[in-house]
C-alpha cells in the first residue's frame, strides 16, 4: 500500500517535471524567433546585407517550422515525444552553435533554417506529452500554460538577447543560445518519458512503412472534415496580428501613429505579447471550466476584431490608451490556444500530433505570409516616396496596409459561429474522421 501511495505521488509530479522541460524547449523556440531582430545591426553588419536580406534569413525560420508541422506530428505519434524532442533539442542546439561561426550569408541562412527545423517539433511534443500525461480536461489550461512559458521567451527574449549582445556580441550571445539548447536536450533524453511508468502501451505489430501508409491516410481524411478547417483558418487568422503587429510591423506603425521614439514604440507594440500571457491561460482554463470550445473562440475573435479597429481607425487616441489596446489585442488573440484544444477533441488519439499539426501550419505559415503582403500594400499606397534612401509612410499608408488584418480578423469571427462544440470530449472514430 506505502509503495502505492509513493509511486503514485511519484507520478503526480514528475507529470510536472516533464511538462516544464518540454515547456522549456518551447521557450527555446521564441527565444530563436527574436533573434533577428534582436541584433539586426550587428547581423546586417556581420554579412554585409540590407533589409530586404535581412527579412529573409528571419522569415526562413518561420517557413520551415510550418513546413514542417504535419510531418512533424507524424513522427511524433509514431516514435513518440521522447524520442522526437530529444533529436529536435539536439538539431536545433547544433544549428545555434554553427550559425554563431557562420562566415557567409549562405551558412547563416542554413544554420537559421536547421533551428528552425528542430524547434517545428516543441509544441506539437509537448501538446502530446499533455495528452499522454493528463486527464482531457486538462488539456486546453496546460496548452494555455505552454503557450504561456513560450510568450515569456518573446517577451523576454528580445531585451535579453540586446543586452547580451550589447556586452558580449552577437556570436557569443548565440553560441550561448546553443549552450543553453544541449543542456535542454541532455534534461529531455534523461528526464522525459512518453507516459507514466503505470501506463502500458501495447506495440501495434506495424511496421514504420505501414505506420507512415496509415498516417498518410490520416492527413487525408484529416483534410476531409470541414471542421478542421475551420479550424485552422480560425487559428490562422486570430493569430495573424501576432506575427505582423507584433513581430515587425506594429513598432513602425506606432512611431508615426503616436509620434513615439523607436525604443518606446518597440516597448509599447510588445504590450501585444504581454497580454497574451494572461490570456493564454484564461482561454483555456475558460474553455476547460465550462466545458465548451465554441465560446471562448467567438469572444476571443470579436473581442481581438473590436481592439484591433479601435486601435487603427480612431484617430489621436492617447498612448496609455494605445497601449492597454495592445495588451487587450494580445489577451483576445490568445483564443489561437482553443484552437489546439479543439484539434484534440475533433480526432482519436493516436493521431492528435498530425491534428495539432495541421493546426500549427496554418497558424505560422499564413502568418508568415502576410508580412511581405502588408509591406507591398505600404509600397503600393506610398507610391514609393523615397526619402534619403528609405521609404516615408505615413499614418494612411499603414491604415491602408493592415487594414489587412481587419480582415484576418472579421474572418475570424465568421469561422468561429462555424465552429461544432465537442464538449471537451473526443468526436474522431478510428480512421481520423471526425463524426461531426
Amino acid at each position: 500500500m506505502l509503495r502505492h501511495t509513493q509511486a503514485h505521488t511519484n507520478s503526480r509530479w514528475l507529470k510536472w517535471v516533464v511538462w516544464l522541460i518540454a515547456a522549456n524547449f518551447f521557450l527555446f523556440n521564441y527565444m530563436n524567433q527574436v533573434v533577428p531582430s534582436a541584433m539586426a545591426d550587428e547581423l546586417s553588419q556581420a554579412f554585409n546585407i540590407h533589409a530586404t536580406m535581412l527579412g529573409i534569413l528571419a522569415a526562413v525560420y518561420f517557413y520551415t517550422y510550418a513546413a514542417l508541422q504535419i510531418p512533424v506530428g507524424v513522427v511524433v505519434d509514431y516514435y513518440g515525444p521522447h524520442r522526437s524532442l530529444a533529436c529536435a533539442a539536439l538539431m536545433s542546439a547544433v544549428g545555434c552553435l554553427l550559425f554563431s561561426f557562420a562566415s557567409s550569408f549562405e551558412v547563416a541562412i542554413a544554420m537559421r533554417m536547421i533551428v528552425g527545423a528542430g524547434t517545428s517539433v516543441s509544441f506539437i511534443a509537448s501538446l502530446k506529452l499533455i495528452s499522454n500525461w493528463f486527464s482531457a480536461g486538462q488539456f486546453g489550461t496546460l496548452t494555455g500554460l505552454t503557450n504561456i512559458v513560450g510568450m515569456i521567451g518573446a517577451v523576454v527574449g528580445v531585451g535579453l538577447l540586446t543586452s547580451a549582445t550589447d556586452e558580449i556580441g552577437w556570436r557569443d550571445t548565440i553560441l550561448i543560445l546553443g549552450i543553453a539548447g544541449t543542456v535542454l536536450a541532455i534534461l529531455i533524453l534523461f528526464v522525459i518519458r512518453d507516459h507514466p511508468a503505470k501506463i502500458e502501451v501495447q506495440a501495434t505489430g506495424k511496421t514504420q512503412r505501414e505506420h507512415f501508409g496509415q498516417a498518410a491516410r490520416a492527413v487525408g481524411s484529416l483534410l476531409l472534415v470541414r471542421q478542421n478547417w475551420v479550424n485552422g483558418l480560425y487559428a490562422a487568422t486570430i493569430n495573424s496580428p501576432y506575427i505582423a503587429l507584433g513581430a515587425l510591423w506594429g513598432s513602425k506603425y506606432l512611431v508615426v501613429n503616436n509620434d513615439l521614439e523607436k525604443p518606446t514604440a518597440a516597448i509599447a507594440s510588445s504590450l501585444i505579447f504581454v497580454g497574451a500571457i494572461p490570456g493564454s491561460f484564461f482561454f483555456g482554463w475558460f474553455s476547460d471550466r465550462i466545458r465548451r470550445r465554441r465560446l471562448p473562440m467567438m469572444l476571443g475573435a470579436v473581442g481581438s476584431l473590436a481592439a484591433f479597429s479601435m486601435q487603427l481607425y480612431l484617430p489621436g487616441i492617447s498612448f496609455l490608451f494605445t497601449c492597454i489596446l495592445f495588451l487587450l489585442l494580445g489577451f483576445f488573440c490568445s483564443a489561437n490556444v482553443v484552437s489546439y484544444a479543439l484539434a484534440h477533441d475533433l480526432c482519436p488519439p493516436k493521431v492528435i500530433g498530425v491534428a495539432v499539426g495541421f493546426v500549427s501550419t496554418f497558424l505560422y505559415g499564413v502568418g508568415a505570409l502576410l508580412d511581405p503582403v502588408i509591406g507591398w500594400m505600404m509600397d503600393q499606397h506610398a507610391g514609393h516616396k523615397s526619402v534619403g534612401g528609405g521609404l516615408d509612410y505615413t499614418r494612411d499608408d499603414f491604415v491602408y496596409a493592415l487594414s489587412s488584418l481587419t480582415v484576418c480578423l472579421a474572418v475570424t469571427c465568421i469561422a468561429s459561429f462555424f465552429v461544432h462544440e465537442t464538449r471537451c470530449c473526443h468526436t474522431g472514430n478510428s480512421s481520423g474522421v471526425s463524426v461531426r
